[in-house]
């Protein structure tokens, strides 16, 4: 798994997610 996702916290965590376009848009 990239680092960038290992290290943030979760509330970074669902940054991360935006960030980064998934299936579930």
């Amino acid at each position: 798994s990239p680092p960038g996702i290992d290290i943030p916290p979760r509330p970074n965590f669902k940054i991360i997610e935006a960030q980064t376009p998934r299936e579930n848009d």
